[in-house]
């Protein structure tokens, strides 16, 4: 059972349209209209306080001229201070409200030929309720962490609504991996006095890129003959179980070249979670379980 699922789900990630196939969520009709260019991001994530600490750059368009602009973000996330500006940013009145999970930022100060540039500074800790029966969409734990794009724990204009390119720089444990549809593009070397990296991280095209996860994984690689490398990403008491799970995968490969030609995606992840109450999450080329979906 657990290998056919893997198998089902690797087909629909392989899909020529999957990447396509996005289910908004709404936006209130009466909030000014924005269009998110950019996101630059620099992350802290923090396992013994279990924070997340944020500094995130948005460039956006305003597509109805009004004085403020409003983002969704999680109200966990406590905002600290927001600037105005590229070159020489400024301080800006901002209100966050937790009824609704938003943050308002006044752009009066906005010259009437400037492009919209904001840097939002926040943090918030992770460690959600196990008995309030809704899905776990973001944790810290001391051993690891993840992030669903749903969780928004960045400024968004909506889930799912909004594609925009996003840079990365995740400081996280030296002993921990990430795993993302983001490209790794660089990593320090360990900072022996903190006992952490930066690893840095790009989406160079529009997508929705907010899913993540993170800790000390154990890497089991395969490459199939229909050309797709596969990934398992464990801990250590899943691996074996974990290359059960990879062979699978590279079977189904094989089977979907054989029947309808090349994959898209030339690389599928198995991502193992703790902490999550959910049988299983994607995105495009990467599939997130928890631990006892890959080891029952």
């Amino acid at each position: 059972m657990r290998n056919l699922r893997i198998v089902l789900v690797c087909f629909l990630l392989t899909l020529p349209g999957y990447a396509q196939v996005l289910v908004p969520a709404s936006v209130d009709s009466d909030r000014p209209k924005v269009d998110v260019e950019s996101y630059s991001i620099e992350a802290t994530i923090d396992p013994f306080e279990r924070e997340l600490v944020v500094s995130a750059e948005i460039r956006f368009i305003q597509q109805d001229r009004q004085d403020y602009a409003v983002f969704d973000l999680d109200r966990d996330m406590r905002v600290i201070d927001v600037y105005l500006g590229e070159e020489e940013p400024l301080p800006v009145r901002f209100r966050q409200f937790d009824i609704d999970s938003t943050l308002e930022v006044d752009l009066s100060d906005l010259g009437q030929f400037d492009q919209p540039f904001i840097r939002v500074e926040y943090a918030g800790v992770f460690r959600p309720q196990e008995d309030l029966g809704t899905p776990i969409l973001a944790r810290i734990d001391a051993d690891s962490a993840f992030f669903l794009d749903a969780a928004k724990w960045f400024p968004m204009n909506g889930v799912g609504q909004d594609a925009a390119i996003m840079n990365l720089d995740l400081t996280l444990p030296s002993n921990w991996q990430v795993a993302s549809a983001l490209s790794e593009v660089n990593s320090s070397e360990p900072d022996f006095v903190t006992g952490t990296i930066e690893v840095s991280l790009r989406g160079a095209e529009p997508s929705f890129w907010g899913t993540l996860a993170a800790g000390p994984y154990e890497s089991i690689s395969s490459l199939s003959d229909a050309g797709v490398a596969v990934e398992a990403l464990v801990f250590e008491d899943s691996v074996e179980a974990a290359r059960d799970m990879s062979g699978a995968a590279v079977d189904m490969f094989r089977f979907y070249r054989d029947t309808f030609g090349e994959a898209v995606a030339p690389r599928f992840r198995i991502v193992e979670i703790e902490g999550a109450n959910w049988n299983s999450r994607s995105v495009p080329g990467m599939l997130l379980l928890p631990a006892d979906a890959i080891r029952s």
